[in-house]
């Protein structure tokens, strides 16, 4: 039986390859929001980050050595880099830009994001004007630059991405030894929060 890297966890540009069966994967995303009450007792919603999730795995036939793996990377407490071994997409993320060459991307959890189109909200189908080409990204500041001028600055307009990650922190980590035919390995519940 030969077993696969089935995910990567690590910090940016270190992950680190977890060999396992995955025996249950889950994926919940989630808006994370912060609720605050004025004066008077109305209530203001402000939207901290989008597409944050919260990833469950339940891996079995896992070695010691890919244990002791996760338990650095659980004990580390810091804000680790998920990988799959699938690419992820975001269609049709609707922004505001800030003038006619820049458009800012929500909070988000992803990481290794690459744009692949800017479009006006009015061009559902997609098939006029990609804005972005020959445009940029800074991932620091989650700034679009646009390679074609927009008719107006505040446009409502569609983002396209694909990202390779989600940074997260390891919320839970529960490691229990196999029984029976592979009382040698391991199995392992593991939580990851979009931080």
């Amino acid at each position: 039986m030969s077993w696969l890297a089935s995910f990567k966890l690590g910090p940016i540009g270190y992950e680190l390859p977890i060999t396992a069966r995955i025996m249950a994967l889950g994926f919940d995303f989630r808006h994370v929001e912060a609720m605050q009450r004025n004066i008077l007792g109305g209530l203001r919603r402000s939207l901290l980050r989008v597409n944050v999730p919260i990833i469950t795995l339940q891996a079995g036939a896992m070695s010691m050595d890919t244990m002791a793996k996760l338990q650095g990377l659980h004990s580390s407490q810091s804000v680790l880099n998920f990988k799959s071994n699938t690419a992820f997409k975001v269609l049709y993320q609707l922004c505001i830009s800030t003038d006619t060459l820049t458009v800012i991307l929500p909070a988000t959890s992803a990481s290794g994001i690459t744009i692949t189109g800017v479009f006006l909200k009015s061009d559902v189908n997609k098939s006029g004007t990609n804005y972005f080409t020959s445009g940029s990204y800074d991932a620091t500041t989650r700034t679009v630059t646009l390679g074609t001028d927009l008719p107006d600055a505040n446009a409502e307009v569609w983002v396209d991405y694909s990202f390779t990650g989600h940074s997260v922190l390891v919320t839970r980590y529960s490691p229990a030894p196999h029984q029976g035919q592979y009382q040698d390995l391991w199995q392992a519940g593991i939580e990851l929060t979009g931080a």
